[in-house]
């Protein structure tokens, strides 16, 4: 299997704008990238920390408060 061309700032995008929200969890963006993307089930810990590191560090993501409701 062979890794999509896509960087992960791209599906880090994808996974959000696909959320009902426009918003989406840390966890949300790892379900949508291994449901979509069979390639990136295998060796999870490597690829997420990848995901974290852009959502930190890449200032086209801001970070929200969960409303009281989430949990």
């Amino acid at each position: 299997m062979t890794k999509p061309p896509i960087s992960y700032i791209g599906l880090i995008i994808l996974a959000i704008q696909n959320s009902p929200d426009q918003k989406c969890i840390v966890n949300g963006i790892y379900q949508y990238i291994m449901d979509h993307y069979p390639y990136y089930r295998e060796n999870q810990a490597e690829w997420q920390r990848s995901i974290r590191y852009s959502l930190v560090f890449n200032e086209s993501f801001i970070k929200v408060a969960r409303n009281e409701k989430q949990p």
